[in-house]
């Protein structure tokens, strides 16, 4: 979660340099460049959160579902697809992380190469 706050700061600070005006036309490309791998990252991050959310109640219910299954032999069907569906949804939740993890060194490359750029000028 912390990513996301620092995400959020990151992409009010852009906004707020976007709009204060007087900025090198190459500047204002990067900054849009940057803004759209941080909405890249949002829809990443939003989507990975919501499948881990949905991944843990799986594992929840198996958990409770083998438990009652001592009570109920027919719970037991239900047990394992439920467990499969909630691996595949970690292992889902984890690529989608990677893909945010790839765009968030998009963006600090983005970031870099304009002050290295501007470094090399010295």
């Amino acid at each position: 979660m912390r990513a996301i706050s620092l995400s959020r700061d990151r992409i009010r600070t852009l906004a707020h340099e976007y709009r204060a005006g007087g900025l090198p036309e190459g500047r204002r490309e990067n900054i849009q460049r940057q803004m759209l791998i941080f909405q890249r990252r949002m829809t990443l991050v939003s989507w990975s959160s919501r499948i881990l959310y949905l991944a843990i109640c799986c594992f929840v219910s198996v958990a409770l579902l083998i438990c009652l299954t001592t009570w109920r032999q027919m719970l037991s069907v239900v047990t394992l697809p439920i467990f499969g569906i909630g691996v595949a949804l970690v292992g889902t939740a984890v690529i989608l992380q990677f893909f945010e993890v790839q765009a968030s060194y998009k963006t600090l490359a983005l970031e870099a190469s304009e002050v290295l750029r501007d470094a090399s000028k010295l």
